[in-house]
């Protein structure tokens, strides 16, 4: 019995539609943990007064105290050369981990060709992931997976070689230390398998 071509068309589809389902339920799967998510602003309360909690504990260069919360949306770098950087500490045990995920949005008048991501573990091993800005899509929030055990640059090394992923004290966002200004929202930081 032969079909008409219109019928084996959309057999065709409906078979390929149904083939490509358990690979977007595999995306699912994949095992994240989030770490820190600057969208949400805790407060500390003392009686009635409510104190905000910054989710980082300083900030150098030409970002020193120019680091903004919007709210439900995160972190903003709101401009400015991208000659600093701001940072904390969070101990992280990331051992089943193989990505440290960032997820960003990229401001609209950001000038800076990228930026960088640096963790720091108990040995006091720095390294560091360069994420490129220049050429991506503006206002639309993307992530970038950074694979744990390849850092772009292990900028010091500390007493044992290579990050610990069992004793990460602490992280930094930096700009590229290049005049150029930045303008940068930094939403989340999220582990992945």
């Amino acid at each position: 019995m032969k079909l008409p071509t219109s019928i084996t068309t959309i057999l065709a589809l409906s078979l390929a539609v149904f083939a490509a389902i358990p690979l977007s339920a595999e995306t699912k799967n994949v095992k994240r943990k989030l770490m820190i998510d600057f969208t949400i602003q805790e407060v500390e309360r003392d009686g009635v007064v409510a104190k905000p909690v910054r989710k980082y504990s300083w900030s150098s260069g030409d970002w020193k105290d120019k680091i903004q919360y919007l709210n439900n949306r995160g972190l903003l770098v709101n401009f400015v050369p991208s000659k600093g950087n701001f940072g904390g500490d969070k101990s992280m045990k990331l051992t089943e981990f193989n990505f440290f995920e960032v997820s960003v949005t990229i401001g609209n008048r950001n000038r800076a060709q990228s930026m960088q991501i640096v963790l720091i573990d108990s040995d006091d091993t720095e390294v560091k992931w360069t994420l490129p800005l220049a050429g991506k899509p503006v206002g639309t929030s993307l992530t970038f997976r950074l694979p744990l055990d390849k850092p772009d640059l292990v900028e010091k090394p500390g007493k044992v070689a290579g990050l610990d992923k069992t004793k990460i004290r602490k992280w930094q966002v930096a700009g590229n230390w290049q005049a150029p200004e930045t303008e940068v929202l930094i939403e989340r930081f999220m582990v992945a398998e």
